[in-house]
């Protein structure tokens, strides 16, 4: 059987949601796709770049289908959004953003794709590269938050998760509003 990256990844994901993020091994993965743990080493280097090309794979469904030639501040919001959905949709998810290394694609391809309505605008890279770290930073540990049982609990108590979510994404895009120049 030959394996590609994204068919390992699929299955990766898919593990993910089985097993979580503790119980994901290369060893199990390997059992499901029914080959020898040293085949998926052929296609990543070791557990950390497999982690990065399935935590770009969650990223790139979420974008997929957004078009980033919109205004940067529905952009940076809908794309926040469509991300923590799909995130979400995955066991772990957050958690697993957190522990990937960031693959070539991400280098490449997503990053300037979630930097492109910024530059746009008229920020400069290095503003639109920070203020895309902010708001994944900003996301990743609302989304922490939301996958930890007992906090989401708490919130949900005290908030509509969801509202106070694109509430908070509007704050920190309106701070954001003053690094554009002129």
């Amino acid at each position: 059987m030959s394996l590609d990256k994204k068919e390992i990844v699929r299955a990766g994901l898919a593990l993910l949601n089985e097993v979580g993020l503790d119980g994901l091994s290369t060893r199990k993965l390997a059992l499901v796709l029914c080959v020898q743990g040293p085949a998926l080493y052929h296609h990543f280097q070791n557990k950390h770049e497999l982690l990065g090309y399935m935590s770009n794979a969650l990223i790139s469904e979420a974008l997929d289908g957004l078009d980033p030639r919109q205004g940067w501040e529905e952009w940076l919001r809908r794309s926040a959004i469509s991300i923590r959905a799909v995130v979400l949709s995955y066991r772990d998810g957050a958690r697993l953003l957190t522990t990937a290394w960031p693959d070539d694609d991400m280098r490449h391809k997503t990053i300037p794709m979630l930097v492109s309505p910024l530059l746009r605008a008229g920020f400069a890279m290095s503003d639109a590269q920070e203020a895309i770290v902010i708001m994944s930073s900003f996301s990743i540990g609302w989304m922490m938050n939301e996958q930890n049982h007992s906090l989401n609990a708490l919130m949900a108590s005290q908030m509509n998760i969801d509202a106070a979510y694109v509430r908070a994404l509007d704050a920190i895009i309106l701070g954001l509003r003053v690094r554009l120049p002129g």
